[in-house]
């Protein structure tokens, strides 16, 4: 019911394209506070946002107006992909409308996945997907372990710049134009949006 309200609420906001994705666990600290409730997963999710576009709520009756929603799912290819592979279908018979692949280092692996999948299934990942790049700089972070390659590529002081420029290729080499860009962040959270800027502005010319 909260999440049907939310995204009521961003239908009347014209806030149409949505990723569905599970939020991280809460801290123990956190959780002294308040308790999780994982009685609802994102492909359920997804599922219920296909039924909202076709004007039926969770509980089946209908809403004054179908909602408009684009709906995505996010893979990871940093978890086991056995796991992964059949949670991916399960988003795409739930109906997601696009896929948003969280960010890796080796780009290889995107077409490994691909074919992985089609060995699984039997047939291909069909639905667009945004494949994730996250930007690195000296002193950034990361929600994934880096090559050691990159690692001390970026400590000798390449640019992150020509290093994403350099990743970017390679997605372009294996067929692959559609991405999403994750600037450098440093701790306190501030992020080095500038230098994504210069990125897309390399890609543009």
């Amino acid at each position: 019911l909260a999440l049907q309200s939310l995204m009521l609420g961003a239908q009347l906001n014209s806030l149409k394209n949505v990723v569905i994705v599970a939020g991280d666990k809460f801290s123990e600290e956190e959780s002294r506070l308040v308790r999780e409730v994982n009685d609802f997963t994102p492909t359920e999710m997804i599922q219920a946002t296909v039924e909202m576009n076709s004007r039926k709520d969770f509980r089946g009756r209908n809403i004054q107006e179908p909602t408009e929603f684009c709906i995505g799912g996010v893979f990871d290819l940093n978890k086991r992909w056995e796991k992964e592979v059949v949670l991916v279908a399960e988003k795409v018979k739930a109906g997601v409308d696009f896929l948003v692949a969280q960010p890796f280092f080796d780009i290889r692996i995107a077409q490994k996945f691909m074919n992985y999948y089609f060995e699984v299934h039997g047939h291909t990942l069909d639905v667009p997907i945004l494949w994730g790049l996250q930007m690195l700089e000296k002193g950034s972070g990361s929600f994934y372990d880096v090559p050691e390659d990159l690692l001390k590529s970026i400590t000798k002081g390449h640019s992150g710049l020509d290093l994403s420029l350099d990743s970017i290729e390679q997605f372009q080499r294996i067929g692959i134009r559609s991405f999403y860009l994750i600037p450098p962040f440093y701790k306190g959270g501030r992020r080095n949006y500038e230098v994504a800027q210069s990125l897309m502005e390399e890609i543009r010319r």
